[in-house]
Parts: C-alpha cells; sequence; structure tokens
C-alpha cells in the first residue's frame, strides 16, 4: 500500500512510546519483551490503536495470578471467578453486596418522655436527621403572632456551652437548615454517617439551650424587616396568604399569618420565644426523624440527648379550622425589570387534611389536572399531556401559565387552579379556570388520563424518596401527622386503586362548597367581582 506523502493538511503522525520508560505499562506489568510495543511510527490512528490493545492483551496475559472463589464459581453456574485480592485499606468502611443487606424499613421507637424516634437505613454514608415539633403559626396567639418566623431565623445559635465559632467550626462541611410552617418547625441536620453523634448533640442543644442573647435577637430582627422587604414585592406568597386569609378567615388558626407582622418586630423578646417554646417543644409534640443512620444507635443518641425534654408544658391553643370561603385582592406593583406586569389569580375549594382517607384520590386528580408555565422545555414528567396544558395552554396564548395546586395541613387544605396573565386578559382567564374546575365534578375523566396520572404520581413519589433530605422529611411529617409512616409500597397500590368514579365524587365533594378567590397584580380591575364567581359555581350543568 503507497504510503501518504506529509502535506501541510495531513501531517505525518507520529506516536511513540519508549519501553524503557519506567511507566510503560507492559514493562511494568512484567510481559515479555516480544509483547512490547518499543518504538514504532504507525502510519495512521488506526494502527496506533491496534499497537496499544496488543500491549493491552499482553499486560492482561502477563498480570500476577489471582485467587479463585468456589463459593462464587458455583452461584454463578459453576463458572470459577477471579477475584483480585487486596489488602484492606485503613479508614474505609467495609462494604457488602447488596444481597447481604437487609430491605430498609421504617423503625419508630417512643422514648419514655413521648418523644418519638423514626429513621429508616439507606446504606450511605452521609446522614439526614430532623427534629419536628408540632407547633407553627397556627398555635400561635395574636400577641405571638410572628413567634415561628422568629424561631426559624434564630435557628443553630449559640447555647450556654457552645459560641457562635464553635458553631460554625462544627457545621464546617455539613449542612442546617431550619424552616417554620403553619402546622410545624423542622430543624435539620446532614453530616457525614461518622459524625452522628456530633449531629444529635448539636441538633439538641441548639433547639432546646438557645441563649437568645438581645444581640443575635437584634440580628434577627434585622433580618425579618429585610425578608419583609423582599416579601412586599413577592406575589407568591401575597396569594398564599390570601387563600388561607379568605378561605378560613383572618382569625382563624390558619389564616393568622406565617410570617411575622411588621408590628410585631419589635415585640419579639426572648421571654416571648421562650414562652411559646415551653408550651409548644414538649416530648410528646417531638418527633426525632433519622435517614441514613443506624436505628439502634440513633435512639441510644436520641435519648442521651433529648431524654431530659418535659414530658408535659402549658395547655396550646388548638381551634379548629373552619372553612368559609371569600376573597381577598392586592394591588401590588413588581419591581422595576422584572418583565411584564401580570395579574395573578386563583380560585380554590376546601380540600381535604392529611389524616382524610380521601387525600389520595386528591392528589392523583391534582396530577391529572397539571399545567405549568406557558415555556417548558419537555421531558417526561413536566405535566405537558395533562389536562391544563393541552386544553389552556395549548389553546390559549394569552395565558402565561395555568396550574392546578394543592395546600394540605393536618386536618384541612385547599385546592384548585392558579393562573396568570396580562390585566388586560384577566378576566378570560379566570372564566377559562372556572369553567375547568366546574368541568372536572361534572365531566368524567377517559381512562387514559387517569392511567397517566396514577403513573405519574407513583413515580414522582419514588423519585422524590429516592432523595435522603425528602425521605428523612417524609418520615418525619408522617409520624408527626399520622403516627406511623406508611410503606411507599402500600401507598402506591392506594395510587393505583384510585377509580373515575373516585375522581367525579372527590370533585363533587370539594366544589360543592363557596369558592375562595385570590388576585394580585398591578391592575386588577378588569376581574369580576366575588358575586360573579360564586354565582357560576351555583349556576346548573348547562349554564
Amino acid at each position: 500500500r503507497q504510503r501518504r506523502r506529509p502535506s501541510p493538511r495531513h501531517p505525518a503522525r507520529r506516536v511513540v512510546r519508549d519501553n524503557t520508560d519506567a511507566r510503560n505499562p507492559v514493562r511494568r506489568a512484567g510481559a515479555p519483551e516480544a509483547a512490547s510495543l518499543g518504538r514504532y511510527r504507525p502510519r495512521s490512528v488506526m494502527a496506533a490503536r491496534r499497537g496499544l490493545a496488543a500491549a493491552a492483551r499482553a499486560t492482561r496475559s502477563a498480570a500476577p495470578a489471582r485467587a479463585f472463589s468456589k463459593e462464587a464459581g458455583a452461584e454463578s453456574g459453576g463458572v470459577y471467578r477471579p477475584v483480585t485480592v487486596l489488602p484492606e485499606l485503613p479508614g474505609l468502611p467495609v462494604l457488602k453486596p447488596a444481597r447481604d443487606l437487609a430491605a430498609p424499613t421504617t423503625k419508630v421507637t417512643t422514648l419514655s418522655n413521648g418523644l418519638r424516634v423514626a429513621s429508616e437505613e439507606t446504606y450511605g454514608q452521609v446522614a439526614s436527621i430532623a427534629l419536628f415539633v408540632d407547633a407553627g403559626s397556627r398555635y400561635e396567639t395574636p400577641e405571638e403572632s410572628g413567634v415561628c418566623h422568629m424561631l426559624e431565623t434564630m435557628a443553630f445559635k449559640t447555647t450556654p456551652t457552645r459560641t457562635a465559632d464553635d458553631i460554625r467550626d462544627e457545621t464546617e462541611g455539613q449542612s442546617v437548615f431550619a424552616a417554620a410552617a403553619r402546622d410545624s418547625m423542622m430543624y435539620r441536620v446532614e453530616a457525614l454517617r461518622d459524625g452522628l453523634e456530633g449531629a444529635v448533640d448539636l441538633l439538641a442543644d441548639t433547639v432546646l439551650n438557645p441563649t437568645l442573647s438581645e444581640e443575635e435577637m437584634e440580628e434577627a430582627r434585622a433580618v425579618v424587616a429585610f425578608q419583609l422587604e423582599d416579601v412586599a414585592t413577592n406575589p407568591d406568597t401575597h396569594m398564599q396568604e390570601n387563600l388561607l386569609t379568605a378561605g378560613f378567615g383572618a382569625a382563624s388558626p390558619l389564616g393568622r399569618p406565617l410570617i411575622c407582622p411588621p408590628h410585631q418586630i419589635e415585640r419579639m423578646t426572648p421571654q416571648l420565644l421562650r414562652s411559646y417554646m415551653a408550651k409548644a417543644y414538649t416530648a410528646p409534640r417531638m418527633v426525632l426523624a433519622g435517614a441514613g443512620v443506624d436505628h439502634d444507635r440513633f435512639v441510644e443518641l436520641a435519648e442521651r440527648s433529648f431524654g431530659g425534654v418535659a414530658a408535659s408544658g402549658p395547655a396550646m391553643p388548638d381551634t379548629p379550622d373552619t372553612y368559609v370561603g371569600g376573597d381577598k385582592r392586592t394591588t401590588l406593583q413588581p419591581p422595576p425589570g422584572l418583565g411584564a406586569d401580570y395579574v395573578h389569580l386563583a380560585v380554590c375549594f376546601p380540600s381535604l387534611g392529611w389524616s382524610d382517607p380521601d387525600i389520595v384520590p386528591i392528589c392523583v386528580l391534582d396530577t391529572l389536572l397539571g399545567g405549568g408555565s406557558s415555556f417548558s422545555a419537555g421531558g417526561p414528567g413536566k405535566g405537558m399531556y395533562t389536562r391544563l396544558y393541552l386544553e389552556v395552554l395549548n389553546r390559549f396564548g394569552w395565558v402565561e401559565s395555568a396550574s392546578a395546586f394543592s395546600l394540605h395541613f393536618n386536618h384541612a387544605g385547599l385546592t384548585g387552579l392558579y393562573g396568570t396573565a396580562l390585566p388586560a386578559n384577566a378576566r378570560s382567564l379566570l372564566g377559562v379556570l372556572m369553567a375547568h374546575l366546574r368541568l372536572t365534578a361534572e365531566r368524567r375523566v377517559t381512562e387514559a388520563e387517569l392511567s397517566r396520572a396514577r403513573n405519574q404520581l407513583r413515580g414522582a413519589v419514588m423519585l422524590n424518596l429516592e432523595r435522603r433530605g425528602v425521605l428523612c422529611e417524609d418520615i418525619g411529617r408522617q409520624v408527626l401527622t399520622l403516627g406511623a409512616r406508611e410503606d411507599p409500597e402500600a401507598l402506591c397500590a392506594k395510587i393505583e386503586a384510585v377509580t373515575a368514579d373516585d375522581l367525579t365524587r372527590i370533585a363533587q365533594r370539594v366544589f360543592g362548597h363557596p369558592p375562595t378567590v385570590s388576585v394580585v397584580g398591578p391592575d386588577i380591575s378588569q376581574v369580576p367581582s366575588y358575586e360573579e364567581i360564586a354565582a357560576f359555581f351555583k349556576r346548573g350543568p348547562d349554564a
């Protein structure tokens, strides 16, 4: 074959390997001299690859003898498999094959003071632990409004045994997080598995024994004031607050604000926070949850750090939430430079609490309606075949977003539709959303829609539980709310058992109440009145 001459476009390729180099893999493996590449100058890249492949085969054939396992051979049908024997390295965990590990299950243990410890093994090297407290803004009195928001801001601060520098050093390489909700408080720490003891001690010390110094309180007040400035221009926050206030009444537990009101910031004192904690932070109202931990070891550490928590305290207010329905609207000018001035609106009805047996059909209905933004990258699970995407977003180009939503709490909640559009299209958008809400109760879903919604919901549940933090939160919230955790397989079986008749029955049950409406935007003059909206849902199917 004629050799190609070098040219400016195709210079001669030259690959040189010196087999006398100590780094040469052939020489290092002890391969015979005849198998080494020596110096070669292949005429093409393919020739170089063939030469390297020959060297690799020679390396494998000249490798030191390896041990064989008869047990492994028996399991593979009589064929012995080579097992490389390597010395154990100090400091590394001993790994076991998956077939030798017990299937993960959620275990729950109640300490002598009533605090519940729940965990599930993940066999990973990072652990997530969290303390859940049956507290939140719905348990606040009018004088205590904003206390839980302040406690969230004051989380993981100094204690009598830990300075700010100590906490900073301990949490380096870890993740700490606190969140206040209407019906719970959560404090979470993520750490390496061998640091579990220190993580449990840090969590207990910072939650149960905060210093609440005046300096830290002043810093927290400044943080809350800054957050209020940010929230003042956030339409999503206004939407949720408006819905709960209008749906349950401003004086009801769920209707109270989650965020500290401006006039309450200066009233936040260490005495007020300690008074609330004495009522809410008792052992029977707490759940210590963990994912990626050994349960027996976790219980031992919990007993050491949380065994001294009081088993009782002053009575907590627990007024039931009664749905009333209503309307609340907020004129809000967005900050300049953030795009179009959209009107945000939502129409919803009373939903069910987490303890209601019909909560699973509600979640399937929520998934079936789906929806999203006018822009989506597509792909599995993006909801592009849900009813709102097919019948609203794909039909009306002026709709910026349309989606189903649910707000679930222990014994009550809201479910409905949310959308955004320019002010000139606000009336039309509200009409479209109301029509689809009524159709949900009047039109039987197809088998294709139902099957797709069930599959999507099951996939979302199992996919989210693969995340360690979500698993930890799921364990804690279920044990706190329901007293036990439902097995994911049992939950998926309930999802699969939902029928079209169940969805029709649930929709008729939910949508038979007065609606709750929330509107937020720079110009809300085009939105129909609440009386007009309520009258629409009272009309017959042919109206």
